[in-house]
């Protein structure tokens, strides 16, 4: 088959790679401000630099393309730091099951999300407990929901798997056979009564935490002049299960599903990318391509006409097996008519016609045109870029899918980080400094500083860059790639420099493509070294040269004089003195 689903998915793939996703943070109120916003998009690169974002992003971007659907999914990880760290994973679009009453884009708005994972029993130990690998090692001896629950291996020399009950037989050595169990994690909302601290002049609110005793709460309001209200919300609880062990359940530790969809197309609860509209296309395309080959492979032996008699070496029958080998030889009698071959039928233009229909529909329904495909010509690049954009028309729903993918994924992790990056926390960052270069510098969270308060003059402690306090609204940018933007930087600063424009030497060494650029900037700066004696040699190997110069230099300025008088009507009084300088021919 000619498979051109794959190459018109490749060409939105390019589209995608071309830029890359810039997150910033607007203070809303409440605490927050600029200064904490910088803090946080400096936190939130290198988050995404630990979790490999930028790769996982392109994966889930074309499980959607290819699947229909892509997602992420968010937990803290206590194996690197005590107080936990955002991590980002992607899960295998048939592995996540959606409520089937969902209806929008944002997950806030579903009530319950399963996700399936094949596991085994070691794994599960390490992450559940210890206690429970015996019991699942058991599971299948004690009965399970089927082979789709548990997979374990056939008691033969041969290893081959099996998924049946008939081949398992509950005795201590069959036992250690079971090799993976589905485990089953639900998140769901739950109606429960929820305290809150409240504000009175505000009306601002904050949960409770979890696990604080009646009176710790009461003492807390009390010292800080608030009050507390209950009241009835539907919080995310989760349930894991693995068979009929149930594994886990519990409150989850963040207010909202921790699975984040990207859908390329997105109707009323009904997900679909972009390969499930070409798939009628590419099986057009296949059929007329099978049908070609057909009309050609029975058109190729088409036959003989021959006159009864002519043939000394084979009769009807043997030419009729053999008059399609290469090599043929055929003996005429003395006389005879030469045998004719059968001219074959010409491959219906109908079928060209509808082959070309099929390409035209690739490009109509993907919105991919030649251009972006690489296989247009055209002596003007503009207009080739003009073409490209054009192509980009239809593909902006997809785009802007992604976007919106991208602020849920920024809300979630802003959310774990104002909850629990509450520690003070040392980041290595990355700023520009007076000369415009790029240095490494360390930058503290949740900083406690002591100041001086202007009212009571005593010191106070108080949290710089504290990520927990204020409201921030999401910013997602686009920008190109890094060696795209470079590229087209350095281009305009080479086109505002030929306009007249002063750049500075050491910008465009910057915005170059050369390496070791900083090098390059630190020797441009300094003052050539200049040999004296090498000079003055020079000089005296060369005096005719000089001789040279100075006369083109009297010439140039004769020319000057003459030009002046002529327009003054006469000779300037400065002639005579000009014309000291030498009597030389120019």
């Amino acid at each position: 088959a000619v498979n051109l689903v794959l190459s018109t998915v490749n060409a939105v793939i390019g589209e995608y790679i071309k830029s890359r996703q810039d997150i910033s943070f607007v203070p809303l109120g409440k605490g927050a401000n600029q200064e904490t916003a910088s803090s946080l998009r400096f936190l939130f690169k290198q988050i995404a630099i630990n979790n490999k974002s930028e790769y996982k992003e392109k994966t889930v971007f074309t499980d959607g393309l290819i699947q229909d659907r892509g997602y992420f999914y968010y937990y803290l990880d206590f194996s690197d730091n005590i107080e936990g760290e955002v991590r980002e994973e992607v899960l295998d679009p048939q592995d996540v099951i959606l409520d089937p009453g969902a209806k929008e884009y944002d997950p806030t708005t579903w009530n319950e999300v399963f996700i399936s994972r094949w596991m085994t029993p070691e794994e599960i130990g390490a992450l559940y407990g210890p206690e429970y690998v015996q019991e699942l090692e058991l599971a299948a001896a004690n009965g399970t929901y089927g082979h789709d629950s548990i997979e374990w291996e056939a008691p033969n020399f041969g290893g081959d798997h099996w998924n049946s009950e008939s081949f398992f037989q509950p005795e201590t050595e069959e036992v250690k056979r079971v090799k993976r169990i589905r485990v089953i994690e639900r998140q769901y909302r739950k109606l429960s009564r929820v305290a809150y601290f409240v504000d009175p002049p505000t009306g601002d609110m904050r949960p409770v935490p979890e696990g604080w005793e009646p009176d710790r709460v009461r003492g807390f309001a009390d010292s800080n002049d608030l009050t507390v209200m209950w009241k009835p919300e539907r919080r995310i609880r989760v349930t894991i299960t693995a068979d009929k062990t149930i594994l886990h359940d519990g409150w989850s530790m963040f207010s909202r599903i921790a699975v984040v969809p990207f859908f390329p197309y997105f109707r009323r609860g009904r997900p679909f990318g972009l390969v499930r509209n070409l798939v009628d296309p590419q099986d057009m395309l296949n059929k007329v391509t099978s049908q070609e080959l057909h009309v050609v492979n029975t058109t190729a032996n088409s036959g003989w006409v021959f006159q009864t008699g002519s043939l000394v070496n084979m009769d009807r029958d043997d030419l009729a097996t053999q008059g399609s080998k290469t090599g043929l030889v055929l003996e005429v009698a003395q006389g005879a008519e030469m045998p004719q071959k059968i001219q074959p039928n010409q491959i219906p233009t109908g079928l060209a016609e509808i082959g070309s229909k099929a390409g035209t529909f690739f490009r109509e329904i993907s919105g991919v045109n030649e251009a972006q495909l690489g296989i247009q010509r055209s002596d003007s690049s503009k207009a080739l870029d003009a073409r490209r954009q054009g192509g980009m028309i239809q593909q902006e729903i997809i785009f802007d899918n992604l976007a919106r993918t991208r602020e849920l994924r920024a809300e979630i992790m802003l959310e774990m980080v104002q909850d629990y990056y509450s520690e003070t926390r040392l980041i290595q960052v990355f700023k520009k400094n007076e000369d415009g270069d790029e240095e490494q510098q360390e930058l503290i969270l949740n900083q406690p500083v002591y100041v001086l308060d202007p009212e009571t003059q005593e010191s106070v402690e108080e949290i710089r860059n504290d990520l927990t306090l204020g409201e921030y609204s999401v910013v997602i940018g686009t920008i190109p790639r890094r060696e795209t933007y470079d590229e087209g930087l350095f281009d305009q600063l080479i086109s505002m420099r030929e306009m007249g424009v002063q750049i500075p030497d050491h910008i465009l060494i910057q915005n170059s493509q050369l390496p070791d650029k900083a090098d390059v900037v630190e020797t441009s700066g300094r003052e050539p070294k200049v040999n004296p004696h090498f000079v003055v040699t020079n000089l005296r190997r060369k005096p005719c040269c000089l001789l040279r110069i100075g006369a083109r230099i009297e010439c140039s300025v004769r020319r000057i004089v003459v030009h002046l008088a002529a327009s003054h009507g006469g000779q300037p009084p400065w002639t005579q003195a000009v014309g000291t300088l030498g009597s030389g021919r120019c």
